[in-house]
């Protein structure tokens, strides 16, 4: 489950001194971690400021879990205290938290992105305005009806030339959220063989998480662009209301009626924070909200390329393959960087994948895991049999692959990026230990009995990508082949004491 934040920066006067003070107030029922990212220039710590509430923003937690409070020391004198609890503790117990780390259970709701927010009753009014029109076909009971229940996740990057020109400041007036949504509205617009549709958006402010954005493409694409620009407007001051309660105002079961949900996330959008917060203050942001549709679209723009993951359902895309409606939207959003009136959906070609998304996964596993030394014994035929078996995954920035307490039920290796490996001493305070590359492995954990993780392995570049091997399989494994077991033990072994060696040091 996701977990709501509260960030409360403390003032200039706040000693480390108070700060223990706090920390002996809840350290038995709170994990505490401090991390100094204080160095570097002004834009460059806004950056991983804002990049580590993000990943916390993201990072799921079980009901039973302790909060977790994060201490980021942002200047010479200057800290953040980011709390994280689950959704569902209870308000007594909030209150009581609150007051014990910030002095006052009070605080403000944070509105990311502005707006005048107006009742519940005229947010219910705009909305039913805007899903009013019986000529948007519902193309979720259509999209249902080809769903397979069977789920796949796949993230394609935009060619760095696309982010580039995106990056120039001719472009620095564009809505890419909007600009985004709309591309994603026509091509479903194409899918679909309709006009107009109703997409799913994120809506990171208020209370309204996720927001029912009309697309239409019976006019110009410069006109559906500024068309949804204006929902995404308007939207900033009619959230006012929880998503179950606008479907039950407009009586609309939204599944049925959308298919793709769109999401859009800018590595800075947290920086501002990190000046424009008031000291003293709680500030609430309130937790992500997922989605059920069955194609979902998430557009990251980072430093260097915009990445798109996606997860849908298999059989959602049989007749448009995943490869094919990437190419539409790079396409598309290419021809609009070039020449906004020149954008035509009409040219939007989808067309069914060459390959289904298991053989991609299968190919590029096998490909990796034979140039590893674990994996010599395989031929290649087993190596594909495998490989099958296992799982890409990506982490973003500041995200965390196993947090140290918790179980471990995978190996990993890393496949491309970089991770560190880091404890928590005594201290409280984070200690970077060693940094894992393309190649190398780990949570070895997973195949002892007891399987808890003794260090966090968090991803520090933009992205890393990971081979997953579940660990009941990877034990069934080693029957097959007992050699196994001895290389990968003896790789961890060689990590292990180099870990120990490293973290000796850092105590020194």
């Amino acid at each position: 489950m996701y977990q709501n934040l509260f960030i409360y920066r403390c003032s200039k006067s706040t000693s480390y001194s108070h700060l223990e003070e706090i920390f002996a107030r809840i350290e038995d029922g709170v994990s505490i971690r401090i991390r100094d990212i204080s160095r570097g220039a002004d834009a460059e710590r806004a950056n991983v400021f804002s990049s580590i509430i993000a990943a916390l923003h993201k990072r799921i937690s079980d009901d039973y879990e302790r909060p977790l409070l994060n201490v980021l020391k942002t200047g010479e004198s200057e800290y953040f205290l980011i709390l994280s609890v689950p959704a569902t503790m209870k308000d007594e117990e909030l209150r009581n938290l609150l007051a014990k780390i910030c002095g006052s259970y009070n605080y403000e709701s944070l509105r990311l992105l502005g707006g005048m927010p107006h009742s519940k009753e005229e947010s219910e009014k705009y909305w039913s305005g805007i899903l009013e029109d019986e000529e948007t076909l519902p193309v979720g009971m259509i999209a249902t009806a080809r769903c397979t229940k069977e789920r796949v996740e796949e993230v394609l990057t935009v060619s760095p030339d696309i982010t580039g020109v995106l990056r120039n400041p001719s472009n620095s007036r564009l809505d890419l959220e909007s600009l985004c949504a709309t591309i994603w509205g026509s091509i479903a617009c194409k899918y679909f063989e309709t006009e107009s549709v109703l997409i799913e958006c994120k809506h990171e402010n208020g209370k309204l998480f996720r927001i029912p954005l009309k697309v239409d493409t019976s006019s110009k694409f410069m006109d559906s662009y500024a068309f949804t620009e204006m929902q995404f407007r308007n939207a900033l001051d009619y959230d006012n209301l929880l998503f179950e309660e606008l479907e039950s105002a407009s009586y609309n079961d939204f599944s049925g009626v959308m298919a793709f949900s769109v999401g859009y996330y800018n590595r800075f959008r947290y920086a501002p924070l990190l000046k424009s917060l008031h000291a003293g203050i709680p500030y609430k942001l309130r937790h992500l909200e997922s989605s059920d549709l069955p194609f979902r679209v998430y557009c990251y723009y980072c430093d260097t390329i915009m990445r798109i993951r996606y997860n849908y359902d298999v059989g959602l895309v049989r007749n448009a393959g995943i490869y094919s409606m990437h190419k539409a939207f790079c396409q598309t959003l290419e021809r609009f960087l070039s020449s906004r009136d020149n954008v035509d959906i009409n040219k939007i070609v989808l067309r069914p994948d060459k390959d289904t998304p298991e053989q991609r996964s299968t190919d590029f596993i096998s490909q990796f895991l034979s140039r590893n030394e674990i994996f010599k014994f395989y031929n290649q035929k087993e190596l594909i049999a495998f490989s099958s078996r296992c799982r890409r995954i990506c982490k973003f920035s500041e995200e965390t692959i196993l947090e140290d307490g918790k179980k471990s039920n995978a190996l990993y290796v890393v496949t491309s990026g970089k991770i560190v490996v880091e404890t928590v001493g005594k201290d409280k305070n984070v200690k970077m230990i060693h940094v894992l590359r393309p190649g190398n492995i780990f949570g070895i954990e997973c195949m002892l009995p007891n399987s808890t993780v003794d260090f966090t392995y968090r991803a520090v570049t933009e992205m890393v990508e990971l081979i997953e091997i579940p660990s009941d399989f990877l034990k069934s494994e080693l029957t097959l082949h007992p050699k196994l077991n001895t290389v990968i033990m003896n790789i961890q072994n060689n990590q292990l004491n180099k870990l120990a060696k490293l973290l000796a040091a850092k105590d020194l």
